[in-house]
């Protein structure tokens, strides 16, 4: 169990955090929670063993994104895993080109728009959210008109498809 503590946020709009673990092939990182303390964001990370599912000390990597002015992206907190019906996801961000959207597809598998982002140039992160060991992974993306699809999927710590919360991050290049 594991608090990052990103000083001086403040309590708009929160932004997207994303975790993965470092120097362990048997290592899943994952955000428990986030919260708001005076105007610090407070990050809970777990780290699980991918074989057993146990928690485990591990090292990870976080990345907190608030503000994308002036660059192409977007990020969301895909909160409502059951759903097959196209939603926007709450706390969506992106740059002046609408709301991103998502829906399952199938057991562990959804589809994640991004409008007007389409192109070759793209970085994009997942995590899952919860007190759980699953974890989340980017199974491809590619062009749909002018906007970006994406293919996210989502695992329990034996491999198994299995529905769940994630957070999405994505920032284009031109």
């Amino acid at each position: 169990h594991y608090t990052v503590t990103i000083p001086g946020v403040g309590a708009g709009n929160l932004g997207n955090v994303q975790v993965t673990a470092a120097n362990s092939v048997s290592a899943i990182a994952k955000i428990k929670e986030w919260s708001i303390s005076g105007s610090d964001l407070k990050v809970e990370v777990r780290t699980y063993h991918s074989g057993t599912g146990s928690l485990m000390d591990a090292e990870f990597n976080l990345l907190y994104t608030k503000n994308l002015t002036n660059m192409k992206g977007g990020y969301c907190w895909a909160d409502l895993e059951s759903s097959t019906s196209t939603y926007t996801p709450f706390r969506n961000g992106n740059t002046g080109s609408g709301n991103i959207t998502s829906k399952k597809t199938s057991t562990g598998t959804y589809e994640v728009i991004v409008p007007n982002q389409a192109g070759s140039g793209n970085t994009i992160l997942t995590t899952t959210y919860g007190d759980n060991n699953y974890k989340a992974v980017v199974g491809g993306w590619s062009s749909q008109g002018s906007d970006l699809r994406v293919t996210v999927y989502t695992y329990n710590s034996s491999g198994v498809a299995t529905d769940a919360e994630f957070s999405f991050f994505t920032i284009y290049k031109d």
